[in-house]
């Protein structure tokens, strides 16, 4: 009888043991991925590529970020980055949008792509001119550049290893056009983007700019809102 106690407690230290492992593992696939997209890995072990239309993708990138790294040590680099992405990841939720990943120092999100809104675009542009002020107040005080472009993407995940859901198409690669025709602490759009943003926003044409893969595109600073 002793035995088989201890066989039982044993069996159930385990059992506990997987739970908890188990649990963990949950805990940080939602970290990595989207709460439904994590769902749909652990039940069917893949996710499916997915066509989206009407998606709107924000870049920000931190103006002068090479040389600020010349001059500081990787400590500080380290914790002032990640209080400017901490800041960003809570205005992006705020918005109702969805962060895709951070590329060195910049930073890529959409709006609409897991979950639809009316004006994807605005909302980009809302949570980009708000990230914009925040990175000014922050002890780096940081300029941003920003670009927002939307259109159809293609979102899902590649590879089995480091999983990242993530986005492609040629809306992803406007939008980082956008982002490099920005001069610092401003938000840039194309003309097709700024059609959908022209009555509830104010801003003005920069003129043709030559846009790799595009030829001449005319490009549009936002101002501001209107309230």
């Amino acid at each position: 009888s002793l035995e088989k106690k201890r066989l039982r407690d044993r069996e159930e230290n385990y059992l506990r043991t997987i739970q908890r492992e188990k649990e963990r593992s949950d805990d940080l696939l939602h970290v990595i991925l989207p709460a439904d997209i994590a769902a749909e890995l652990k039940a069917t072990g893949e996710v499916r590529p997915r066509k989206v239309e009407n998606v709107a993708i924000l870049f920000a990138d931190v103006a002068g970020f090479t040389s600020y790294c010349d001059s500081r040590e990787p400590e500080t680099i380290h914790h002032d980055l990640q209080d400017l992405v901490k800041q960003m990841e809570i205005l992006t939720a705020a918005y109702g949008m969805e962060k895709i990943k951070t590329i060195g120092d910049a930073y890529l999100a959409a709006a609409g792509l897991l979950k639809r809104t009316p004006d994807p675009a605005l909302d980009c542009v809302r949570c980009g001119l708000a990230m914009m002020e925040m990175a000014k107040t922050l002890p780096s005080a940081w300029e941003l550049r920003v670009g927002v472009h939307c259109g159809a993407v293609v979102a899902g995940i590649v590879g089995r290893q480091k999983y990242q859901y993530d986005v492609w198409g040629d809306t992803v690669n406007a939008a980082a056009r956008m982002q490099t025709e920005a001069n610092p602490s401003s938000l840039c759009v194309s003309a097709e983007t700024w059609r959908r943003l022209e009555s509830q926003c104010e801003g003005r044409s920069l003129g043709l700019r030559e846009i790799k893969g595009k030829g001449e595109v005319e490009v549009f600073e936002v101002l501001a809102v209107r309230t």
